[in-house]
Parts: structure tokens; sequence; C-alpha cells
């Protein structure tokens, strides 16, 4: 499921369907990156490596419309120049509840700055009143009606929890400000907020 384009180590969605004429379409939120830690120690590959390294390069390109966001799908090609370049698909040119996982992510795997989070933090701090659009169209930049889930809201906090203070340990006594489980019925979002309480009692 991994393939090399270009020199990068490309994480497959699946065995079949993504790849169109050279046009290979991949979902930056399937790079877990504190996964590639964890499966070294189970089979050691520099693999688990390549993938970290391709991820976050891919991150830094995918940076699409006025918010600089990834899309939750991406497209990614060879430039003219030989190099690889990234747009959102045509059809769903969409930020929302694939991508929103990569801060998680990155917080999880310790790589959570101001740097790496900088698109998602000034999206998050645009918002009206801190209610966050859950989606955005990254080429019209009309957002969703309807705000983030309770899980989407906990990873934005633990995420600005973070970056505003970087010389702190962000663990889990940031538990009792997330948004309760208990009041979530959304299963995604239950996911996400079990998620997020997952890696607090894991980051250093």
């Amino acid at each position: 499921m991994v393939r090399d384009v270009d020199g990068f180590a490309v994480l497959m969605p699946g065995l079949t369907g993504f790849d169109h004429d050279g046009a290979i379409t991949i979902n930056l939120s399937y790079w877990i990156f504190p996964a590639f830690l964890s499966l070294n120690e189970i089979a050691p590959s520099v693999r688990w490596y390549e993938l970290e390294r391709s991820g976050l390069y891919f991150l830094s390109l995918a940076r699409f419309g006025k918010t600089q966001l990834p899309s939750d799908w991406i497209v990614l090609t060879r430039a003219a120049d030989g190099g690889l370049q990234m747009s959102p698909p045509a059809d769903k040119p969409t930020y929302g509840f694939d991508a929103v996982r990569i801060p998680l992510y990155l917080l999880w795997d310790g790589k959570a700055s101001a740097t790496t989070l900088a698109p998602f933090l000034a999206f998050w701090k645009s918002a009206d009143a801190n209610k966050i659009p859950a989606t955005v169209n990254l080429a019209t930049g009309a957002v969703s009606p309807y705000p983030l889930l309770p899980g989407m809201q906990a990873i934005v906090a633990a995420a600005e929890t973070r970056v505003s203070e970087p010389d702190s340990r962000v663990s889990a006594s940031l538990v009792p400000s997330l948004p309760p489980l208990e009041n979530d019925k959304d299963y995604y979002s239950a996911a996400l907020g079990l998620l997020v309480r997952l890696a607090l009692s894991e980051t250093n």
C-alpha cells in the first residue's frame, strides 16, 4: 500500500481506485504519525520514517485557497518541472471531517507547533464567537452552516493549548475542559473525543 513517487513514500488509500493516469488521490489524515513509531517497534523498517518524511512534506504543500488548509482528499500529480504538485479534487475541494484529524496526529506525535499548525490555527481563530464551521469549500470559501462536532472541538482545544504553552506538558489535565463524552451522540465525534484523550495521556 506504499508507493514510491519521485523519491517520496506515498500511502495509498486502497489497493485500487486511487491512481488515474498518473494522478494519485491521497488523504493526509491517513498519515497517522504516532502509529508509524509504534509499527516500527513491531516491524522495524525504514519505510515508517519515509512515510513520516513524506507526510510532513506533503502537508507543507497542501495549502489551498484563502485559508491555506489541506483538503480532505488531495490529487497528487507530477508538475511540468518534474516535481510534485497537489490540488483539491475538482468535485469536492473540501476541508472538514477528514483533514481535521491531522492536527491531532501531529499533537500525538509531538510535531504540533505554531508552524505545522499555522493554517489550522488561523482558521479556528477567524471563526465568529468561537463557532468554528465544520467544513469549508477551499475553492469558493463557503463554510458549512453547522459548527464543529464536540470531538472536533476537542482537537482544537488540545492543539491550541499545545501551541500556546509550548514549554508545558499538554496532558490529561486538559481533559476536564474538553467537551464531555456523555453528551456526544455522534459516533465519529465521540471517537475523536476518545482519541484526543488517548493522545493527551501519551503526549510528552
